[in-house]
Parts: C-alpha cells; sequence; structure tokens
C-alpha cells in the first residue's frame, strides 16, 4: 500500500509538464528501491539472469545518464517501523505462507513459486544477499563511478580502485527504503531515483521544501537538489486527459519534483488562506493530507478519497493549518476532527443529519443512529466510519508525516498519541481511541 493513486492523478492534471518520458537533468546521484525488485519478471529461472534484469542493467542505466553514485537499498527488516505491522498483516493474509530454513541455501534456479516464496522474509534476505554479493562484480564501475549497497548496516562503497568495500560515514542505519533514500541526498547534487511507490513522490517533496527553506535563510539556495522520479506511467482519464498521455507513450515516465512542488505550493497559495507560519511549507499540509487519506501507516476513511479531499482542499488546508500545535510540531487531533474531516463527512451526510453537528463525534452519532430510516444500500451503511476510526487515522497520520519529515528522528509510534498501541504482543491500531 503506497499513497492513493488519486493524488498523483491531480498533481498530474495540475502539473503535466513535471511528468516527462526523459529524465529532465543529469544526475548527480541515483537511488534505486531494490526491495521492489526483488520481483521476478515472467519467464525468468535463472539466478544469473535474473540479477542482470532486475539490477545490473538499471544501475548501468544510471551511469549512463551521468550518475557518478548510484545506491542500491534494501530494507532493514530489524528497524522497519512497528506502526507497519498493520499493514503487512493484512497484505500477507491472504498469501499462503511457504516455510523456507534459515540454514538453507538458495537453490541452484528460481524456485517454481517464487512469486509466493517471496513474502518469506528469511528466503527474501537470502535474496538480498545474493544481489548485495554479486552485482558490483557486474556493474559498470571506474571513471569515478562508486555503487553503494544499503541494507542492514552503514552503507558500503564499492569502487573499480579497491578490492574491498568500504563504509560510508555519516549515514544512521534506517528500516525502510522509502525513507532510506533521503540520506543519499547531498546539498547541491541532483538525485535520480528508481521506485514505483507513491509516497516517494510525497517524501521527495517533503525534503525539497525543508531544503529550500534551511538553505534560503542561510543564503544558500543553489544548494537545493534537484530530485526526479521514475515510475511507472500514470495514464489518466477524464476531461483533458487525452492531450496530457499523448506526452508519453513509454512505459515509464520521469516525475520533476521541484517543478511539481512549485505547481502545487502555488495552487495552495491562491485557493487556500494560509498563515504566515506556514509560508513555504504548503505541501507540509498537502502531504498531511494525502498521509490522512491512506499509506503504509494510515488505513484511511471510509468514503474519502482523494477526489473528495481534492475537491475540499482549499476548505481543509486553510483549516489544518490553524489546527497546528506550534509547541508540539505536530497537528491537533481534535482541531483536525472537528475543523477538517467534519465539513467533509458533514456533506457527504447532510440528508441523514439536518441539524448542522459541532463536532465529528456527533455527527457521525447520529449518522449512525438513523442509517436505518434512510435509504442507505448495505455497502453504504458497511463504509459509514465510526469517530474512533477516524481519530485512530488523524493520529497515524500525525506520526506518518514526522516519519517521512525526518524518518531517524521520529518519535516512537507505538503510543495513544499516535493511534497505535500493543495487544498480546502485536502492534495494531487504535481503532476504539477517543479524544
Amino acid at each position: 500500500m503506497t499513497i492513493e493513486r488519486g493524488f498523483l492523478e491531480q498533481w498530474k492534471f495540475l502539473c503535466p509538464q513535471a511528468f516527462t518520458p526523459f529524465v529532465p537533468f543529469v544526475p548527480d546521484n541515483a537511488f534505486i528501491d531494490g526491495q521492489l525488485k526483488l520481483m521476478r519478471p515472467s519467464g525468468i529461472t535463472s539466478w544469473d539472469t535474473f540479477l542482470q534484469i532486475q539490477f545490473v542493467q538499471p544501475i548501468n542505466r544510471l551511469f549512463e545518464l551521468g550518475a557518478q553514485v548510484v545506491t542500491l537499498g534494501f530494507d532493514n527488516y530489524r528497524l522497519v517501523p512497528l506502526s507497519k505491522a498493520p499493514t503487512q498483516r493484512m497484505r500477507t493474509k491472504k498469501i499462503r505462507c511457504v516455510p523456507w530454513n534459515a540454514d538453507s541455501e538458495l537453490p541452484p534456479s528460481i524456485p517454481e513459486h517464487y512469486e509466493v516464496i517471496i513474502f518469506n522474509r528469511v528466503f527474501k534476505s537470502k535474496v538480498c544477499h545474493f544481489v548485495a554479493s554479486n552485482v558490483a562484480d557486474r556493474v559498470q564501475l571506474g571513471n569515478g563511478r562508486r555503487l553503494v549497497i544499503d541494507w542492514n548496516n552503514l552503507p558500503l562503497e564499492f569502487t573499480a580502485e579497491e578490492d574491498e568495500p568500504r563504509p560510508r560515514g555519516g549515514f544512521q542505519c534506517v528500516g525502510e527504503c522509502d525513507c532510506k533514500w533521503v540520506q543519499h541526498l547531498e546539498p547541491g547534487r541532483n538525485m535520480a531515483v528508481e521506485s514505483i511507490d507513491g509516497d516517494y513522490c510525497a517524501i521527495a517533496m517533503l525534503q525539497l521544501e525543508n531544503r529550500r527553506k534551511q538553505y534560503t535563510v542561510s543564503n544558500n539556495a543553489h544548494l537545493v537538489p534537484r530530485i526526479a522520479i521514475r515510475r511507472l506511467r500514470l495514464k489518466l482519464t477524464g476531461a483533458g486527459s487525452e492531450a496530457i498521455n499523448n506526452r508519453n507513450s513509454n512505459k515509464y515516465e520521469w516525475v520533476d519534483c521541484n517543478l511539481l512542488l512549485e505547481a502545487i505550493a502555488k495552487h495552495v497559495q491562491h485557493k487556500c488562506t494560509i498563515p504566515a507560519q506556514f509560508a513555504g511549507r504548503e505541501f507540509e499540509l498537502m502531504a498531511y493530507v494525502v498521509a490522512l487519506t491512506g499509506c503504509d501507516f494510515v488505513e484511511g476513511i471510509n468514503g474519502v478519497g482523494p477526489k473528495t479531499m481534492w475537491k475540499w482542499l482549499p476548505t481543509m488546508l486553510t483549516n489544518l493549518a490553524q489546527a497546528y500545535d506550534e509547541h508540539r510540531g505536530e497537528f491537533d487531533s481534535s482541531g483536525v476532527a472537528n475543523a477538517v474531516v467534519l465539513p467533509v463527512l458533514h456533506s457527504m451526510y447532510s440528508k441523514q443529519v439536518r441539524l448542522r453537528p459541532k463536532t465529528l463525534a456527533e455527527l457521525l452519532h447520529e449518522v449512525h443512529a438513523t442509517a436505518g430510516t434512510h435509504a442507505l444500500t448495505s455497502r453504504q451503511k458497511s463504509r459509514m466510519p465510526s469517530a474512533s476510526t477516524v481519530i485512530c487515522a488523524i493520529r497515524n497520520a500525525n506520526w506518518t508525516l514526522l516519519y517521512w519529515k525526518d524518518c531517524p528522528s521520529a518519535p516512537d509510534p507505538v503510543q495513544k498519541v499516535y493511534g497505535f498501541r500493543r495487544l498480546q504482543n502485536k502492534v495494531e491500531r487504535d481503532v476504539h481511541a477517543s479524544l
């Protein structure tokens, strides 16, 4: 589960020129999300072919685009946030678990049921080890090119001149590739990222926004890097989509995150009334709404998707900015519930609720109490959110934004204020939360 596709669609309609068939600049550095490359292309049975197609070719392609340093990242399972556990359980719930002995080596050829076995974490770690141990000997190093493997420990740097890799200093061990790549951003050095996960775009724009503020204050605006992300081409539908789709017929496209950030910031400035404290932080508001709609750490709010959020964006972001707690550095859950979510849900259930409720809890109590007297389908009734699940999503989104902004410094998510709890040695969302 990544961020909802609908936000990427709205962003592409807003700024189609940010989505191009070719990388918009010559990159200095590059990052590949190796976790997503572990899925086997159809018909491949040889480990050597798998290594060549999934890893060697993408690394060499980025070298050929001009990158001097290419980093291949894999998740460090020991450090993946506990808040991801509910989503992981949901993902694997319908997948047949195939055991794999930790002492067993990889078989001579790729197993027939690889697509199922790869969900076994022990087997997946074996595949990561195979790639990390062999890929450096196959790629085109030399002429200053360096390959970095960022997996379980500190990143290791490979060069043509040295027989053994050496650890890269100045890094912290991070769990997920989604945030691990941020540490490889360097001042003034442009970055190309290869990943199909949509949250990379949101995280990239948050990072750019923070760096613009940081470097502008110190009169070093030229140090803000450019970031482009290579992902599967997003094919739009609806009015105006044909002209945008015709710009690129390739399977993949590059997203110019700097250009897209500028367009979103201008859109927010034009459509919303934002207090001075959020000048230059417009995307921070957008990112919170994106997380609230659903991502790896937030289940979202039933019936409230990207189209609804985008429609209500002026009201939502204006009210969201007012709900920011400067002292705590996060959004007040009660303020978000009653000033941001309440107007949206009230518009959806206005036929069931005659009076205008003052709080989210009042609204949803009334909606559920009168559901039997209105012509609602069984699906509509089953999708009606409860106040506690909405509060849980709001708190989950608060933690997610902190994590996206500064992963190594993000607080422990398993506490009531962030909507996660431990129950029988499992971490789950606190769907019985109350304000």
